[in-house]
């Protein structure tokens, strides 16, 4: 199965989806420093999207195919979502983004962080067994700064993305429990 983005087409294929890019400049930052940082962060965090290998010269990235998902974007729009499954999708995004920035300290760079550059509900997504991941590993960069720099406001986004998960979890104010 083949299927074809603005920016790039990703082929699924058994185990295995690649992404390759149209445009050489957008995997221009994937070289062997970030995928030896991605995989020792894939060890820490295991509902991050594997990467098997980096091509710069094919312009691609070989991960895992995690079969039939929905994004959090998509499922939270249906509505039809449970208590404990809004809990379990906090608490996943939560131990990630600790995860980022517990890793974050160990790089040998001093004043970079190494986290996911497009934390949003559209990124985090739900397998058919409903496990929870973050994709897009391409969008792991290492940055000087998540407070600030325009669209690279992590903090803000992942802010923002917890406060719209912490309104699903809290019931109505006119609720009457019984």
């Amino acid at each position: 199965m083949i299927i074809e983005r603005k920016n790039c087409t990703i082929e699924l294929n058994g185990k295995y989806a690649i992404k390759t890019y149209k445009n050489k400049d957008d995997i221009r930052a994937l070289n062997d420093k970030w995928l030896s940082c991605y995989k020792l962060l894939q060890e820490q965090c295991p509902n991050i999207t594997k990467v098997y290998e980096v091509n710069g010269r094919e312009q691609s990235i070989v991960m895992e195919n995690l079969g039939v998902i929905e994004t959090g974007y998509k499922k939270f729009s249906k509505g039809s979502i449970t208590k404990d499954f809004i809990i379990n999708t906090i608490i996943t995004v939560n131990n990630c983004w600790s995860k980022m920035l517990k890793f974050s300290q160990t790089l040998p760079f001093k004043n970079k962080y190494f986290i996911h550059c497009d934390y949003t509900l559209s990124n985090i997504v739900y397998t058919a067994d409903q496990t929870i991941k973050i994709i897009d590993p391409d969008s792991f960069c290492f940055i000087n700064d998540i407070a600030t720099k325009g669209d690279r406001q992590q903090a803000k986004k992942y802010i923002e993305t917890m406060t719209f998960l912490h309104k699903l979890s809290v019931p109505p104010q006119n609720l009457e429990y019984r």
